[in-house]
């Protein structure tokens, strides 16, 4: 998949945290991982990121 835009920013959400939280385990090093999905839907996005509007699931 080719990614487009400067402003593009590939990312998996899984939960929830505070911004200090973030920013400390944002800070450590990880080692890379690799998942496959079994569907993936596009949102619309609301306040903070969230996800408001469903606008298109494949899979």
């Amino acid at each position: 998949m080719a990614t487009r835009g400067a402003n593009y920013l590939a990312h998996v959400t899984v939960g929830i945290a505070k911004l200090d939280d973030l920013t400390g385990i944002e800070a450590e090093a990880f080692e890379t991982l690799t998942f496959s999905a079994s569907a993936v839907s596009i949102y619309q996005l609301g306040n903070n990121g969230t996800a408001a509007k469903q606008l298109k699931t494949f899979g």
